[in-house]
């Protein structure tokens, strides 16, 4: 256990997987959960980290033998970073449980939480050609408005990614508080989702419209 952490991605911002991964390499692998649930919860947690906490909470499953709760992890990690490898020199049953949930991960990920909360992305206009006779002014602001809209759509997806895993994560919890708490998170983070689409989708409004107004 102690060989295959050490080829883990460097630990980032999240103070919490750092931890749980000298857990794991302990063989904690339940105080390392209960570590992962502060982790996953941590608000400053990139996609690539998201990713290496769901793994991490199925290798934690995995060494309790718990067969569903680590395939189920593996699946979520794979929907977060479907390029994720598991590391070398694992038990030949949990490559075979990664194997199934390579399979068993739906292809193309929805983003969204329980309903009635959605989070879609509007579709990226194409481009067009500039009209002539244009003053350079309008064409760096209506650029500069199309680019903040890639931004703001681009983190609109990613808190979205965010707001499905810690659903799925409460929907698994079998304590009612925390199970609220995560929900109550995700519910949040769906809300900042679509805030960040709207906001998104006004800026390519406005940049269209100071692009192509005559």
């Amino acid at each position: 256990m102690i060989a295959l952490l050490t080829t883990l991605l460097v630990v980032g911002a999240n103070p919490h997987l750092p931890v749980a991964r000298s857990q794991l390499s302990n063989l904690e692998e339940k105080a390392a959960l209960k570590t992962l649930d502060k982790a996953i919860a941590w608000p400053d947690t990139t996609p690539e980290e998201l990713a290496q906490i769901w793994l991490c909470i199925g290798l934690a499953h995995a060494g309790l033998i718990h067969e569903k709760e680590a395939r189920a992890a593996f699946r979520t990690a794979l929907v977060i970073d479907p390029n994720l490898a598991l590391p070398q020199g694992l038990n030949p049953t949990w490559l075979e449980w990664w194997r199934e949930a390579k399979v068993e991960r739906p292809p193309v990920p929805e983003v969204k939480v329980a309903a009635p909360i959605e989070v879609t992305a509007p579709p990226a206009p194409a481009p067009a050609p500039l009209p002539p006779g244009r003053p350079a002014w309008r064409t760096g602001l209506g650029l500069g408005l199309a680019v903040a809209a890639v931004v703001a759509i681009a983190a609109g997806g990613l808190v979205g990614v965010q707001a499905r895993a810690l659903s799925q994560k409460a929907a698994t919890e079998p304590r009612i508080g925390p199970a609220q708490s995560l929900q109550r998170d995700a519910e949040a983070r769906a809300t900042t989702a679509n805030v960040l689409y709207g906001t998104g989708g006004g800026l390519l409004a406005g940049g269209g419209l100071v692009f192509f107004w005559p």
